[in-house]
């Protein structure tokens, strides 16, 4: 099942802003967060939740966001593989101590070569060796020690936007595809309307007659959408808090998450910065379209982002 490389931008900004204004709900629960005592005159001990930096090490955290295919059959459309090639490759760069959040997605088919494997597409990596593979390859490109790799869960993604009863979009043109072997039927109406999840996954997903910046765009108002309806429905979130380990697929546990969404509640929309590796576009009897990582412009893109080589010390956790 293809699905766009952009949708990062949405999904993993709306988990970490959108949920994080709810974060006084989670951060109550002793059974999901680690709490230490603070020492008062009060006998009664008071509660508090570990900051981002204690619970991460450090107060910069690279995030591998992976978003990936399932290969269903032809014949009857049951999925014979599911989270096969990684389509979508975000990696998301976390300031703690900035409240700043940059983004630089890589495209899925930009060739790279990791030792001991051809040369071969970057989506095909999490075929051969799953989201280990999938980070190896990443950083190979970006130059960065990844700290932390998770798996989207679309199926959460829906449940999420239901649990807060929907989202409130404006559809700015008539959006119909059909894809039978992905089980994808997006067919929205041009207005204001409020999506369902499914549809809400059709609106960010659709890639027709349409520039990557224009999918950005759409995206970041699904994500501020999602802001406004969890604002109006706070009774959702206790909901919404638990499905969103479920949209990491167990990636990142209640401690963690209860810490991101309170890095989350400090992160206005003017420090969220996304990006894309710069690329060169081919064709070949070999790859078929193929693209190339343009190294006379990666490190200036990269640098703009604040991602940091290796050896970059401020940036260890």
């Amino acid at each position: 099942m293809k699905v766009l490389s952009y949708i990062f931008y949405a999904i993993w900004c709306f988990v970490i802003l959108g949920v994080g204004v709810g974060a006084g709900w989670i951060g109550l629960g002793r059974d999901s967060v680690t709490f230490e005592f603070i020492k008062r005159k009060n006998p009664l001990p008071i509660f508090r939740p570990k900051t981002p930096p204690e619970i991460f090490g450090g107060n910069v955290f690279y995030l591998l966001v992976l978003g990936c295919d399932e290969d269903r059959s032809f014949i009857n459309q049951d999925v014979t593989r599911r989270k096969a090639r990684s389509d979508m490759m975000l990696c998301m760069r976390l300031d703690f101590e900035k409240n700043l959040i940059t983004g630089v997605s890589i495209p899925r088919d930009t060739l790279v070569q990791l030792p001991g494997y051809r040369m071969q597409k970057i989506n095909a990596y999490h075929v051969f060796g799953g989201p280990d593979l999938s980070e190896r390859a990443a950083e190979s490109v970006l130059g960065v020690d990844i700290n932390r790799t998770v798996v989207l869960d679309f199926e959460a993604f829906q449940k999420m936007i239901n649990l807060v009863g929907g989202v409130d979009i404006f559809v700015s043109k008539k959006m119909k595809w059909t894809d039978r072997a992905g089980d994808l039927y997006i067919d929205l109406k041009p207005g204001r309307q409020t999506l369902n999840g499914y549809n809400a996954m059709g609106f960010v997903r659709f890639r027709h007659s349409d520039s990557d910046y224009e999918r950005q765009k759409r995206q970041k108002e699904l994500m501020i959408a999602f802001q406004e309806a969890l604002m109006a429905n706070k009774l959702a979130g206790p909901a919404v808090a638990d499905e969103a380990k479920n949209l990491l697929s167990g990636g990142l546990n209640s401690e963690e998450i209860a810490a991101l969404m309170e890095f989350g509640e400090k992160v206005g929309q003017d420090n969220i910065k996304m990006g894309m590796v710069p690329v060169t576009e081919g064709r070949d009897r070999a790859y078929g379209y193929y693209m190339l990582v343009d190294q006379d412009k990666i490190n200036s893109v990269l640098e703009e982002f604040l991602f940091r080589p290796k050896s970059y010390a401020a940036d260890a956790p």
